[in-house]
């Protein structure tokens, strides 16, 4: 079994910044007591956890439990490497999609600079992106934030997430939205954006996405497809959007 598939299990680790000194021992149901089993299972070979990742996920598991009540949020650098993680990567590979990552904050940075507001700022990053790095086109196999930027190609998860972290760093107050699939319909992930007293609809999947309910109301506008109805969807925050790559 591979880490990635582990993941399905484990979900995210980074969602909060308590020490590992101040984490509370892992008990069996905790993840990485469940980590530690799934080589029992003779699946195939379980990657090692690093000591990092190990005191992660026991951080993760205090803050969820409650075991610490001064955890905070995750922060910036703990999203990005819980959404590298669970794309499927060793701990040598990180570094390079670190380094990817950081590359495309530049860019994106140049590219919202001129925008004089929280609304100008989303839609010059939607256009960025896939101008950019999701220049390939939409993939409905394609969940990763790592493939991203090996293919150029995404779906509304790895689009949704990619999307997240880099708004998020340009001071965007942005939330995910997970709306569950059915017998007939998928699933589907997109993004809100808070702006003053509004929720602007994001839909990454679409180089026009940004403030997709307004632009479908413009004359002459037609859109072609699945429409996920939204009003079925959850609100989530960073780390539970960054979960559906594993899952």
């Amino acid at each position: 079994m591979t880490r990635f598939a582990a993941a399905v299990l484990l979900l995210v680790p980074f969602v909060g910044s308590i020490s590992a000194q101040q984490a509370k021992p892992p008990d069996s149901n905790s993840p990485t007591a469940i980590y530690d089993r799934l080589a029992d299972l003779k699946m195939g070979e379980v990657a090692p956890l690093s000591k990092a990742e190990r005191a992660a996920w026991d951080r993760w598991y205090a803050l969820r439990t409650k075991a610490d009540k001064t955890a905070k949020p995750a922060t910036d650098d703990e999203l990005l490497e819980a959404a590298i993680s669970c794309s499927g990567t060793t701990e040598e590979q990180r570094a390079n999609y670190r380094r990817a990552f950081a590359d495309l904050m530049t860019g994106a940075k140049k590219a919202t600079a001129k925008a004089a507001d929280d609304l100008e700022r989303g839609e010059a990053l939607m256009k960025f992106l896939h101008e950019g790095v999701m220049a390939k086109g939409y993939d409905l196999e394609q969940s990763t934030l790592t493939a991203v930027f090996d293919t150029g190609k995404f779906n509304c998860v790895s689009s949704s997430v990619l999307y997240y972290l880099v708004g998020k760093r340009l001071g965007l107050t942005l939330e995910g939205i997970s709306i569950p699939g059915n017998g007939s319909q998928p699933g589907h992930a997109c993004i809100d954006l808070l702006h003053e007293k509004d929720r602007i609809d994001v839909e990454p999947t679409c180089p026009n996405g940004f403030h997709w309910s307004e632009k479908l109301k413009r004359p002459g506008v037609i859109a072609v497809g699945f429409q996920p109805d939204r009003n079925k969807g959850k609100r989530v925050d960073g780390p539970a959007l960054i979960a559906l790559i594993a899952s």
